[in-house]
């Protein structure tokens, strides 16, 4: 506990991003994380809505990617290139604390391992396979993400038939990442894939997420929502996407609710 409150009197919450942190509430960070905090941000508005509707980010919020290749991969390589693309994007590091605090925050660590597992199914035929993979995949998303505690990329590589054959498993909760997050993060680790790719992700590399969460912050957020609210009062509860069978339609958020 004194190890705890000397760290707490070495960290001012004028260090952090987040304009909304209390001492209370960096204390308790703290005590989850130690030291080795590199910024806390509040939570953006999307954020927080996956965050109440997903704590455990076990439902629709869980994002899993799985794909096959044919390429030389060597374990201790591919740990190696998880660590340098980990420093590289933070939201690799990241953690969202919410229990027993005012609000939830979004909590950059300095360093933090990724998940990694190797598997050897080269045993399993072709049709053996899918189903095993099938079965790894369902076990995995039943796992879930504690968003406090738990590492929040989970990297599984599977070794099948054939020479230099695997199945790669990326799983992270949606509200630590998105599309474009993932395809850079692959793009990361298994090299130009889409060239078109470079000039994005240059563009992308020259911001920060610091900048991003400084400016929405900088906004008038009740205007905002009276903008949104006033454009769409008059949208049905549910909207048909064209392409879409109407059967499978089931309402998730009426326009009410914005």
């Amino acid at each position: 506990a004194k190890k705890q409150k000397h760290n707490l009197v070495q960290r001012s919450v004028s260090e952090f991003t987040s304009r909304n942190l209390t001492e209370e509430d960096l204390e308790h960070i703290i005590a989850i994380n130690g030291s080795r905090i590199e910024d806390i941000y509040d939570l953006g508005a999307g954020q927080k809505w996956m965050l109440e509707n997903s704590m455990e980010g076990s439902s629709a919020f869980f994002l899993q990617f799985l794909f096959k290749a044919v390429m030389p991969l060597k374990p201790s390589q591919f740990r190696q290139k998880l660590e340098e693309v980990s420093i590289k994007r933070d939201n690799i590091r990241s953690a969202y604390p919410h229990k027993g605090l005012t609000q939830a925050y979004r909590v950059v660590l300095q360093d933090r391992m990724v998940e990694l597992t190797f598997e050897d199914l080269s045993d399993f035929d072709e049709e053996a396979l899918d189903e095993k993979l099938n079965s790894l995949m369902a076990a995995d998303r039943r796992r879930g993400f504690d968003l406090e505690r738990d590492v929040l990329l989970r990297v599984a590589v599977y070794k099948t038939r054939g020479e230099d054959t695997y199945a790669i498993l990326i799983s992270q909760p949606h509200i630590n990442t998105d599309g474009l997050s993932l395809m850079l993060l692959i793009k990361d680790l298994f090299g130009d894939l889409n060239s078109d790719m470079k000039g994005l992700e240059q563009e992308i590399d020259s911001l920060s997420y610091k900048k991003y969460a400084e400016y929405l912050d900088s906004r008038d957020k009740e205007a905002e929502a009276g903008y949104w609210k006033e454009l769409l009062k008059d949208m049905p509860s549910c909207t048909r996407i064209p392409g879409v069978i109407e059967s499978t339609l089931k309402p998730a958020i009426s326009s009410k609710e914005f």
